[in-house]
This record gives C-alpha cells, sequence and structure tokens, in this order.
C-alpha cells in the first residue's frame, strides 16, 4: 500500500499536517507549474514506462513531502512504491521545474505561504 495525494487530501487536517501546506495552496503550486510541465511532457520523444506517480499532483506531493522532512530517497520510494532512483530523478527534475516558475524547492512551504499572503508576490 502506498501512499498518495487523492487519499491524503481528503483530509485536510493531516494535509497539513504532513506538507504544512493547505489543499488551497497545494493547488495554486500545482496550477502554476502545470503549463510548464506539460510542455516538457510532450517534448518528450520516448515515453517509455507508466510512473508509478501518473499525476503532477503525485508528483510535486513527493517532493513537498521530501523537502519538509528531508527524508532519504530510499525512505520516500517506499512510501511511495517507487524505486529511490526514480526518486532521485523526480526530484532534480522537479526542482529545477519549480524553480523555474519562481519558487525555490528548498523554501517551497515558505513560498506557498507568501502566496497564501500576498498573491502579487509569485505572478
Amino acid at each position: 500500500m502506498a501512499i498518495n495525494y487523492a487519499k491524503v487530501a481528503k483530509t485536510p487536517n493531516v494535509f497539513r499536517q504532513l506538507t504544512g501546506l493547505t489543499t488551497e495552496e497545494f493547488e495554486k503550486i500545482v496550477k502554476k507549474v502545470r503549463p510548464e510541465w506539460e510542455k516538457m511532457e510532450a517534448k518528450k520523444k520516448c515515453h517509455g514506462r507508466m510512473s508509478k506517480l501518473p499525476t503532477l499532483e503525485e508528483k510535486i506531493f513527493c517532493i513537498i513531502l521530501y523537502y519538509r522532512s528531508y527524508m532519504t530517497h530510499r525512505f520516500l520510494g517506499c512510501l511511495f512504491n517507487v524505486h529511490n532512483a526514480n526518486i532521485c530523478r523526480l526530484v532534480k527534475k522537479m526542482a529545477a521545474l519549480i524553480a523555474d516558475k519562481g519558487y525555490d524547492a528548498n523554501y517551497m512551504i515558505k513560498a506557498a505561504e507568501a502566496i497564501n499572503a500576498d498573491s502579487t508576490t509569485f505572478q
């Protein structure tokens, strides 16, 4: 059994405790990252095997848990039922993508709080 965004988001208190974000703050991050993510996905030459983290929400949820707790890639892989090498690649790719959208991935939680407080800061 693996953890996933859809299950955790149904319980806002648990989601907040795990990520430090409300589901609304999380959705704002997803909304800002989605257009660039879709461009990256469209540029893929070879799609390969389906990801065990199929949605952008799952990927960002995984990254936020990583930066919030700094757990090892192996442990995070066990939580999401993904090999630790895939977690490593995901962190590298998503951190760059999130940074391109104006967020410092290491301070993503603070950035989300800033979005909530002042929506003009990260536009």
